[in-house]
């Protein structure tokens, strides 16, 4: 199959969109179908979708991609919950995170602090549709409240990891 960029694009919808549906026949969150078949088709895989056609403007798309689902996130987003749980949040970062890193990895604290920062930060994109195929207690909620820490984590430190 020849690296054509429409097609790249094409195949890749197609196959996220059958995943989707498969996901909710079999009752499984759509990140794991989206994945394997990520995994399936992609280039380690049946090497039908070939991202690397798409390598002038990948970025471009990515960028645009990103750039939608944090729009998203910062409508959901409730700053008054995330001034009350910044001790809650700060802990998770460092202490689940950063320190489990630094400790296991032995990496730089600086790179540990992001990687931890990344690990345990989890948008809604990826938790929602987990717990809601769980039966969760009513009583655990769960919030939106860090989907900007990624990126901004990232662009903060990214002279050092370059």
């Amino acid at each position: 199959m020849a690296d054509n960029p429409a097609l790249t694009i094409g195949l890749a919808m197609v196959i996220g969109m059958l995943a989707q549906t498969l996901s909710r026949h079999i009752r499984l969150p759509g990140i794991v179908i989206l994945l394997g078949a990520g995994i399936l088709f992609g280039p380690d895989g049946l090497h039908l979708v070939r991202p690397s056609s798409l390598a002038p403007a990948l970025h471009i798309i990515v960028g645009f991609a990103v750039a939608v689902i944090l729009f998203e996130g910062g409508m959901n987003l409730r700053i008054s919950r995330i001034r009350r749980e910044q001790n809650v949040i700060r802990g998770l970062i460092t202490i689940g995170g950063a320190l489990i890193t630094k400790f296991i990895l032995n990496w730089d604290w600086r790179i540990a602090i992001l990687f931890g920062t990344l690990i345990i930060v989890t948008g809604p994109t990826v938790i929602s549709p987990l717990l809601r195929r769980i039966r969760m207690d009513h009583g655990v909620s769960t919030d939106n409240h860090l989907i900007q820490f990624k990126p901004m984590s990232s662009y903060i430190l990214r002279d050092d990891l370059l």
